[in-house]
């Protein structure tokens, strides 16, 4: 695989490319950065992690149409071809040999999915309505169940707000046996004061509580605040 990346100023000299915000700027270069001769990314999540990205940001590239990402985990950079050209005695074809059957080179040299195929993506950014919006970011009270995967919902009203702007509203982590609400301040606010590792578990905690318990959690982001200063005090 070459070592040298190129970045194409047609791609991100964009409107839209500019509107993103700083960390998903990184998040994209970085998966860049990383890609095979293909284009393809397999470790997103130890990207995402090491550069303290979030599914929000990860979401935004998606939504956005600057990746694609499979089921398996797997991260494809749409404009992989604008950006980069290698030499064919240069060139190592990428392991990920199912998902590259999945995807086709169109005549604007950006992958697109085969028709057929069809990518439920779990990752756990939710919007709710502007009706719903002052009260979810205020104060959680709902009482929260299992899921099998997040989704997005929006208004009429949200349709012209740009992408990121209304995913900040409300994130929650949705690891298969729950779902934990936090807002964009609230998560930024957790990793400063429990770091990355920390932070995985209490929300793995708070999600196992909520489903083993049937709990009526009122406010998710005290409760993790309220645990971790237990903890720390018992260590002392």
């Amino acid at each position: 695989m070459k070592e040298r990346r190129m970045i194409s100023r047609k791609v991100l000299a964009t409107d839209s490319f500019h509107s993103f915000s700083d960390k998903t700027k990184i998040l994209y270069f970085m998966l860049l950065l990383n890609a095979d001769d293909d284009g393809f990314v397999s470790d997103v999540k130890g990207i995402m992690k090491h550069y303290n990205a979030r599914p929000l940001h990860l979401r935004t590239l998606i939504e956005s149409n600057y990746i694609i990402h499979f089921n398996s985990g797997i991260a494809l950079i749409v404009h992989w071809k604008a950006h980069n050209s290698i030499r064919p005695d240069r060139y190592h074809e990428t392991d990920w040999v199912n998902e590259k059957s999945m995807v086709y080179v169109d005549k604007k040299d950006c992958y697109r999915l085969l028709d057929g195929y069809r990518l439920v993506d779990n990752l756990s950014v939710q919007v709710v309505s502007k009706e719903k919006k002052s009260k979810v970011c205020e104060d959680v009270v709902r009482p929260l169940r299992a899921t099998g995967g997040g989704s997005f919902r929006s208004d009429d009203d949200d349709e012209y707000e740009p992408r990121e702007k209304q995913l900040q509203c409300v994130y929650y982590q949705d690891i298969g046996i729950g779902e934990v609400f936090l807002t964009e301040q609230q998560i930024d606010d957790l990793l400063d004061k429990l770091g990355m590792d920390a932070y995985d578990r209490y929300i793995e905690r708070l999600s196992n509580y909520i489903i083993e318990k049937n709990a009526y959690v009122k406010n998710h982001y005290e409760t993790i605040l309220r645990w971790h200063l237990q903890d720390t005090a018992v260590r002392k």
